[in-house]
């Protein structure tokens, strides 16, 4: 017989107390409901489920025996090395997740022998941050309460603190609400390996019971290294209400080049410009320029720098915080005002203030990008140069502010060529003021400082412009004017000084001030011995445009007239001069003069175009013409019995025109003879 199965079955009799004990052969069956096989066959598991990571933007899948995970974004299937589901694992935006729309999670059975309980269904929608540009900086006016992806958002864990490091960076100390960045800094109690989270904020931040750390999350952002010297920093922030010991906050700018503090670096041309760095016990703002280093044998930074410093309140008080580095020197602003160095230095750091080379200073300030960094942070407990937060008092949550970072590039203003070297010979001049432009004719170049400017050209050379002869100059067109380029720097002279140019020369004394020489004129002037002469020093510039295209020019000691029709200079002056002018000067009946003054006896005279002045001490000056001055001149002019002019022509009541003279008159009619009458 062939026994294809054994059943064995044991009954216990209730009332008798006995066991029967049953052998039957019979075929094999599974006697069951479908829910008593579904219970003794399959395994219960609750999935552990997914770790959503908004800092990362990842997703985490466990390794869950008898459990599939499936990651669905906008309808797509995420999954790895063509697996139909996740394989345990992270999974980033490079693997397909996306920030601003919904990620669901959906655990599954891996197969009959597993039966899911708990949670199945997991959503989660990371936060987008804004795209947009940040060469010029950030207004942090995007309506996101994330900063641009753009900055990059420093993250750190407890678990990398030394033993008395304080601050934690997180992405959700970061955010941006109102038009402002904000930064929160708060107080966590750690237990043991704990990183901080929503569980371990201190609540209202009290102290943290015994047997936790005391820790603080804060935020850091910067940008990546996309700023180019030489540049300008514009920053307004606020620092949190409330005078607390240990907080820092501090916009600042550094090049790609390593600190002396890392291991295996002994030299460096690191660069960094502290433009916001306040301290909430302090009530000043202090700025820094730390300009390459060399590793120290205590550990220091070791950096080449000064320190700048102002008065002002810092907590709770808005504040535009600016640096300039133009090429030539950094400066730093507090609310447009200059602040003053901390070490009795210049209010500006050069070359010279640190003590270094020019050439070492541009090139550790100039030749690498920039990134721009933001952050607030507590000082760890070891800190010695200032208090640390106290872990023994509350600690409210505190929030920074910045309205605003600008980035705006500058013109290098630091000298080079034939003009840095003239500047380099004349320290006078002081700092630069704008950079290197182009000057008057083609190639020629100029630059300002503080006390003067440089010009140069192949053709001139350079030379200094400086004071009253530069205003005089500038005012004058500078090098696009008349007088274009100059060809010396500033000669001094007995009681003054003057400098020459292309068209001309400017000189200038105390009592006249400067003013412009140029052509026939300052021909003449030269030949009578320049300002040593009795002309002395110009007292007016050229007056151009007069009768028949002359020009004339006041001295101290006279007035000099050309005559463009003839190309004759003469000086004109005291009481002929006075005279001259009564008559309307060149414009006037006697025209030009043709001759300079004449010594006579007993006087001098003048001869004009149409006519003549003369003058002696008792008579004074009086101008003679045509008829009346023909009959002066047959009868021995001055010498003659008529003596010298008392008086000007003046019309008489019969028509003729009368002069009077020491010695007599003459009148002269148009219809009948003239006539002279002694006194």
């Amino acid at each position: 017989m062939h026994l294809s199965s054994l059943a064995l079955s044991i009954t216990r009799c209730a009332a008798a107390g006995t066991l029967a004990l049953a052998l039957a052969w019979a075929p094999m069956t599974t006697l069951s409901t479908p829910a008593q096989a579904a219970t003794t066959a399959a395994t219960q598991v609750t999935p552990k489920g997914p770790t959503f990571n908004e800092t990362a933007k990842s997703v985490y899948i466990p390794s869950d025996q008898g459990v599939r995970y499936y990651i669905t974004v906008d309808g797509a299937n995420i999954t790895k090395e063509g697996l139909p589901y996740a394989k345990p694992g992270t999974y980033t935006e490079a693997d397909g997740l996306k920030a601003g729309v919904p990620i669901t999670v959906t655990a599954k059975s891996a197969g009959s022998s597993t039966v899911l309980v708990g949670t199945t269904h997991w959503e989660t929608t990371f936060r987008k941050a804004p795209s947009y540009d940040l060469s010029r900086g950030d207004d942090f006016n995007d309506p996101s309460e994330l900063p641009s992806d753009q900055w990059n958002v420093y993250t750190t864990r407890a678990s990398s603190l030394g033993a008395n490091g304080n601050t934690i960076y997180t992405a959700n100390n970061v955010s941006v609400k109102d038009g402002n960045l904000e930064i929160r800094t708060e107080r966590h109690c750690l237990s043991g390996s704990q990183e901080p989270s929503a569980e371990t904020v201190s609540p209202g931040g009290a102290v943290c019971p015994s047997g936790t750390r005391t820790a603080y999350t804060s935020g850091r952002i910067n940008t990546s290294f996309i700023y180019n010297a030489p540049f300008r920093m514009d920053v307004r922030a606020r620092m949190s209400d409330d005078v607390v010991d240990g907080l820092h906050f501090a916009a600042w700018l550094r090049n790609d080049q390593p600190y002396c503090t890392q291991a295996g670096v002994e030299k460096s041309t690191l660069a960094e410009l502290d433009t916001m760095e306040v301290f909430s016990q302090h009530s000043y703002t202090t700025n820094t320029s730390h300009i390459t280093c060399t590793k120290q044998p205590n550990g220091g930074a070791g950096t080449k720098r000064d320190a700048h410093r102002m008065d002002t309140q810092i907590a709770g008080a808005w504040h535009e915080f600016s640096m300039t580095w133009d090429g030539y020197a950094i400066r730093y602003f507090l609310d447009g005002q200059p602040v003053p160095s901390s070490w009795g230095q210049t209010p500006e750091t050069t070359a010279a203030t640190l003590g270094m080379s020019d050439e070492e200073f541009q090139s550790a300030l100039n030749d690498r990008p920039y990134q721009a960094i933001i952050d607030s942070l507590a000082f760890a407990q070891d800190t010695t140069w200032i208090n640390p937060p106290k872990a023994d008092q509350p600690f409210p949550a505190r929030v920074d502010k910045v309205d605003y970072i600008h980035m705006t590039p500058l013109e290098n203003i630091h000298p080079v060529g034939a003009i840095d070297g003239k500047w380099k010979q004349n320290s006078w001049l002081g700092a630069p003021t704008a950079p290197e432009t182009d000057a008057g004719p083609v190639g020629a170049r100029v630059q300002t400082f503080e006390h003067g400017a440089v010009y140069w050209s192949a053709a001139t050379g350079a030379h200094t412009v400086k004071g009253a002869i530069q205003g005089a100059y500038d005012s004058r067109g500078g090098a696009s004017g008349a007088l274009g380029l100059p060809t010396t720097d500033e000669n001094q002279l007995k009681g003054g000084a003057s400098q020459s140019f292309q068209g001309g020369q400017i000189h200038w004394s105390p009592s006249t001030g400067a003013h412009v020489d140029r052509g026939a004129i300052q021909a003449y002037w030269a030949q009578r011995g320049w300002e040593k002469g009795w002309l002395g020093y110009p007292t007016g510039d050229e007056i151009t445009g007069l009768a028949s295209g002359g020009a004339s020019q006041t001295f101290q000691g006279g007035t000099l007239f050309w005559d463009a029709r003839t190309g004759a200079v003469h000086e004109v002056h005291g009481g002929v001069l006075g005279t001259y002018g009564r008559h309307g000067y060149e414009s006037g009946r006697l025209g030009y003069p043709t001759t300079d003054e004449i010594r006579l006896r007993g006087g001098v005279s003048q001869v004009f175009n149409n006519g003549e002045i003369h003058w002696s001490p008792s008579t004074g000056a009086h101008a003679t013409y045509g008829a009346i001055q023909d009959y002066w001149q047959r009868n021995g002019w001055q010498d003659g019995w008529l003596g010298y002019p008392t008086g000007e022509e003046t019309p008489t009541s019969d028509g003729g025109v009368r002069q009077s003279f020491q010695h007599g008159e003459v009148t002269w009619y148009r219809d009948r003879p003239l006539k002279a009458v002694r006194r």
